[in-house]
C-alpha cells in the first residue's frame, strides 16, 4: 500500500510619487516602494489587479486580487480575510527580508506573509503574475527566480489555473479552498473544498467535518462521478503524486480455496469513497481481480487509471460507501 508525500490537483515602466508610493499601475513592488489606497499592481497582460477593495455593502477594506477586465469587481484572493481595515490608513510594503507587510492605523501590522522557505531573497521583488499569482521572488538579471512565498499557497474561495488543491504528507501543509461567510465578509465559512489523503486521493466539499459532496476518485481522465467533466479546449484537471512512501496497513484476511464467490461488473458508476481502499499502480485488471477474489475482505475492485486499456488496481475492504 502506498500513499504520496505530496498529492495535489492542479487546474493549468514604474512611475512613483515623491513618497515612493505606486500611483500608476505597475506589475511589481520592491522594498523601496509601497501601495496605498488607490494604488494597484496590474499583471503584465492586464488580466489581474492587486489593491484595496470594499466587498459588497461592507465598509471594511481588504487587500485582494481581482479580475481587471470584468465590470463587476470579482475578487479571486484576499490577504486579510478575517482582519479587515476599518479606517483610511492602510499601506502594503515589501521589506528587505522579503516579507509582505500590510499596515493599518498607526502602522499596526494587519497582516503579513509567512514563508517556510529556508532561502531568503537577496534582492526581493513582488510581481503579480499573469496567472493571478502574487509571488515574493529574488530579482536577477535573467528575471525573477526562487519563490519564497506565493498567494497560490494560500487560496481563498477561487481556484485558478496552476493553483493546487491537495496536501503534503511530509509537512502537513494543505491547499484548501474555503467559502466566504457572505458577499460582504471574506472570512472563511464552514464550507471547504479539499483533497483527502487516502491511498486513492479524493476531493470533497465539506461543511465543517461533514462531507456534503464528492465527485468520486480520480481515474486518470476525470473524477469518476462527474462524466461530463472531461478535458476541453478551455481547461483540464491533473492529479500529481510525488515521493511515494509505504504506509503501514493490516494484513488482509484470506478465504478458503473452495469458495465460489465472484463479482458483478458495473460500468459508468462513480467509484466508492477511497477511505478503505488499497492501491497498486503496477497490477493489471486481471491481476487485480484475482487478488481481490482470493481475499475474503475485498469487496470491490477496478482499474486505478482508465486511460487506454487501463492500468493499476484499486481494491476496497470493509464497508463500501457510495
Amino acid at each position: 500500500m502506498v500513499a504520496s508525500s505530496l498529492v495535489f490537483i492542479s487546474i493549468s515602466a514604474i512611475l512613483l510619487s515623491f513618497v515612493s508610493t505606486i500611483v500608476f499601475a505597475a506589475d511589481s513592488l520592491r522594498p523601496s516602494e509601497s501601495i496605498k489606497d488607490g494604488g494597484t499592481l496590474v499583471s503584465s497582460d492586464g488580466s489581474f489587479e492587486l489593491g484595496f477593495f470594499i466587498p459588497g455593502i461592507s465598509k471594511n477594506r481588504y487587500l485582494g486580487i481581482w479580475y481587471k477586465n470584468i465590470p463587476v469587481q470579482t475578487s479571486v484572493w484576499v490577504a486579510n480575510r478575517c482582519n479587515p481595515i476599518i479606517n483610511m490608513s492602510r499601506m502594503l510594503t515589501l521589506n528587505s527580508s522579503g516579507n509582505l507587510v500590510l499596515l493599518g492605523h498607526n502602522k499596526t501590522v494587519v497582516w503579513s506573509s509567512s514563508s517556510s522557505s529556508s532561502k531568503q531573497a537577496q534582492k526581493p521583488i513582488l510581481p503579480l503574475q499573469d496567472t493571478g499569482n502574487l509571488v515574493v521572488g529574488d530579482e536577477k538579471d535573467n528575471g525573477v527566480v526562487m519563490y519564497s512565498w506565493q498567494s497560490f499557497d494560500y487560496p481563498s474561495n477561487t481556484g485558478l489555473p496552476g493553483m493546487k488543491t491537495g496536501f503534503n504528507l511530509k509537512t502537513g501543509f494543505n491547499w484548501v479552498l474555503s467559502a466566504w461567510r457572505n458577499p460582504d465578509n471574506p472570512c472563511p465559512d464552514d464550507y471547504t473544498f479539499c483533497l483527502e489523503s487516502h491511498t486513492n486521493p479524493e476531493l470533497y466539499i465539506m461543511e465543517g467535518k461533514t462531507k456534503m459532496y464528492r465527485p468520486g476518485p480520480w481515474n486518470g481522465i476525470r473524477f469518476s462521478g462527474v462524466p461530463e467533466l472531461t478535458t476541453n479546449q478551455l481547461f483540464d484537471f491533473r492529479l500529481f503524486t510525488t515521493k511515494m512512501k509505504p504506509v503501514d496497513g493490516d494484513d488482509p484476511l484470506h478465504c478458503g480455496e473452495k469458495h465460489k464467490d465472484g463479482f458483478v461488473k458495473f460500468s459508468g458508476l462513480k467509484l466508492p469513497e477511497a477511505t478503505n481502499s488499497w492501491v497498486d499502480k503496477s497490477m493489471s485488471l486481471n491481476e487485480c481481480g484475482a487478488n481481490c477474489v482470493s481475499n475474503c475482505s475485498c469487496m470491490a475492485h477496478t482499474n486505478l487509471i482508465i486511460r487506454g486499456e487501463g492500468s493499476g488496481c484499486v481494491m476496497w475492504f470493509g464497508d463500501v460507501k457510495s
